[in-house]
């Protein structure tokens, strides 16, 4: 039984185990050095580098030290940046369009809004009541129609022409008819609009639940007026205002 054993003995150490692994890592350092990660970062054909902005290349871990090996890192979050991207652009647009409809209502554009001065002569005629009764004639630098608002401390505004009145032509750089005004008027606030908008204003500040404004609120009523008709689509609006009462 000693020969057998003996003889198995000789054959496994021909083997020689540690150079058979050896050999064996080699061929796989030498298959991994050989291999380089690409990728293509822009797979959808766009070609836009902001969308998919080139990546920094790294160097990679080899599999043995003798055998470094170099790689690009995929670019796996171009899509998410791409999109974010896209999204921030969309938000931006909206927001815009937003604010735009807010300030300038209705979609007027920017550029063919005009808000311009009109201006006013205020006469008084002979006595009613004790006092002399004013009137104000209007005047704007386009042709349009006028809306007046006459104001006095202890009541509320009054806005002309009255309901179902007819309405105030105004011509282009002349002056329209004679307004009459209510005796107590001591302030008068005028608008020129190129078509009619009594009634827009009346809903706003004609109504019974409308508030009432005295002649130290002139500033706030004309911002009210100019809102409400840019509102309404109205792209030139003429306006101002003027004390009523009478010197001696």
């Amino acid at each position: 039984m000693t020969k057998p054993l003996d003889e198995l003995k000789q054959f496994l150490g021909s083997l020689d185990f540690d150079a058979r692994v050896a050999a064996a890592a080699d061929d796989l350092d030498s298959t991994a050095s050989s291999v380089e990660w690409q990728s293509d970062p822009d797979p959808f054909g766009l070609e836009w580098e902001w969308l998919c902005p080139p990546q920094p290349e790294t160097t990679g871990t080899s599999l043995s030290p003798e055998s470094p090996v170099s790689s690009k890192t995929p670019n796996r979050n171009f899509r998410f940046v791409g999109t974010a991207r896209l999204t921030g652009i969309a938000a931006s647009l909206l927001i815009g369009v937003l604010l735009g409809w807010l300030v300038f209502g209705r979609g007027v554009p920017v550029d063919q809004l005009q808000l311009l001065a009109a201006d006013a002569t205020v006469t008084f005629g002979p006595p009613r009541g004790g006092q002399p009764q004013p009137s104000v004639t209007v005047s704007s630098p386009f042709a349009g129609f006028a809306t007046v608002i006459g104001l006095a401390p202890d009541r509320k505004q009054q806005l002309i022409p009255v309901s179902g009145g007819a309405d105030i032509p105004v011509p282009a750089g002349g002056a329209s008819a004679a307004v009459p005004l209510r005796a107590d008027t001591t302030r008068a606030v005028f608008i020129v609009t190129p078509t009619p908008a009594a009634e827009a204003l009346r809903r706003e500040l004609d109504a019974p639940t409308a508030p009432r404004y005295s002649p130290d609120d002139v500033d706030d009523l004309l911002q009210r007026i100019q809102e409400t008709l840019i509102n309404k689509g109205h792209r030139r609006i003429a306006s101002g205002s003027m004390s009523v009462e009478q010197t001696q």
